[in-house]
């Protein structure tokens, strides 16, 4: 089973459907949504090297706070921070 779901992950983060730098937010998305800020972080590089800009990165964030409610918005935010730190 383990091995089925990493072969799903792999063609998830493989396949051409949608460019690198779009794949990236969408998992920042999720990472931030998530509360994993290790993860944020990773994701943030990674679109930074696919071609985000800081703006588009933010823009994300904003999208997951609004979403996601004010305890949500205070965690992305001290997450973001953070993960800007690292670039």
């Amino acid at each position: 089973m383990i091995e089925a779901a990493h072969r799903l992950y792999v063609d998830i983060v493989t396949r051409g459907v949608l460019d690198r730098k779009i794949r990236e937010l969408c998992f920042l998305a999720m990472a931030l949504q998530e509360g994993k800020a290790e993860s944020a972080v990773e994701h943030c590089q990674k679109a930074r090297v696919a071609g985000s800009t800081e703006d588009e990165i933010m823009e994300v964030a904003a999208i997951v706070c609004c979403g996601a409610g004010k305890r949500s918005a205070a965690r992305s935010s001290i997450m973001m921070t953070e993960a800007f730190k690292k670039l």
